[in-house]
C-alpha cells in the first residue's frame, strides 16, 4: 500500500489506476487460456471462481435462472481497497475482461458490506 501511495502523490490517482491495470494485463494473460471462449459461460464463471480461491477470496459461483453470480466472502487486498477503491474498478474489469461477457459488482466488502456480490452476464 505503500507503494500505492507515492504512485498518487507523486504521478496522481489515475497513475495508481494504471498500475493496477498492468497488474490486469498480467494477469489476464495468464489466466485466458483457462476460460475460453468455447466453454460454456458457467465454467468459466466456475474456473474463475476456482483460481480466485486459490488466492484467498473465499469464492462460490451460483446459477440464478438463465445468469451466473459469484460471491467472494473474503478479500485478500481489503487493506489496499478500504484506501483504493482503483483495486476494485480494476478487479472488476479484470472479470469482464477474462468472462468476456459484463460484469457487474452488487456489494463490496470495502464499503462495510459482508461479501462482494458480482452478477455475470
Amino acid at each position: 500500500m505503500d507503494v500505492l501511495r507515492h504512485i498518487e502523490a507523486l504521478y496522481g490517482e489515475d497513475a495508481v489506476f494504471q498500475v493496477l491495470s498492468a497488474r490486469n494485463a498480467e494477469i489476464a494473460a495468464r489466466l485466458q487460456p483457462e476460460l475460453p471462449l468455447d466453454r460454456p459461460l458457467g465454467e468459466r464463471v466456475q474456473a474463475l471462481v476456482a483460481r480466485l480461491n486459490e488466492h484467498g477470496f473465499d469464492a462460490a459461483a451460483g446459477q440464478e435462472g438463465e445468469g451466473w453470480t459469484f460471491t467472494q466472502h473474503n478479500c485478500p487486498n481489503l487493506t489496499v481497497a478500504r484506501h483504493y477503491a482503483q483495486l476494485c474498478a480494476a478487479e472488476l474489469s479484470l472479470y469482464t475482461e477474462l468472462l468476456q461477457v459484463p460484469v457487474r459488482r452488487e456489494t463490496r466488502i470495502a464499503c462495510g458490506q459482508g461479501r462482494c456480490h458480482y452478477r455475470v452476464g
